[in-house]
């Protein structure tokens, strides 16, 4: 195949536009298995070190169906470039002590993600609704 010499800089800019892009998804996306099983989440507060466990039901739902609406935007930024976090949250589907899946406010999966939603006010509303 023959390609003519004005189209390959244009080529090789779609390639290397296309490896650099960055990957938009849901929190459904991101969440690998049956949110309708999460029994338990444990929001850790970054700036105390305080940890509250949300095990209401509807508290549960609620704070799901507000993470359903959020995108995220996975970046190509470093985790080691980051300095502390201000929550972490663990959703567990059954009351083990460890989470099936962890996220913080612009992490998860040692993937460095913006949200377009600023995820501390939701995940400070539900830490207050948590218990000890």
């Amino acid at each position: 195949m023959n390609i003519p010499k004005f189209l390959f800089p244009f080529i090789v800019l779609l390639l290397f536009s296309s490896g650099c892009s960055e990957k938009t998804l849901t929190f459904n996306e991101l969440y690998d298995s049956d949110l309708s099983k999460v029994e338990m989440i444990t929001i850790l507060d970054g700036s105390t070190g305080y940890n509250r466990k949300l095990t209401n039901k509807d508290d549960i739902a609620d704070l799901l169906e507000e993470l359903s609406h959020v995108t995220f935007t996975i970046t190509n930024i470093d985790t080691r470039e980051l300095n502390g976090m201000l929550f972490g949250v663990g959703f567990h589907e059954t009351n083990s002590i460890n989470p099936d899946f962890v996220m913080t406010t612009n992490i998860v999966d040692d993937k460095v993600f913006e949200a377009d939603t600023d995820l501390a006010i939701i995940f400070e509303k539900y830490y207050e609704k948590g218990a000890d």
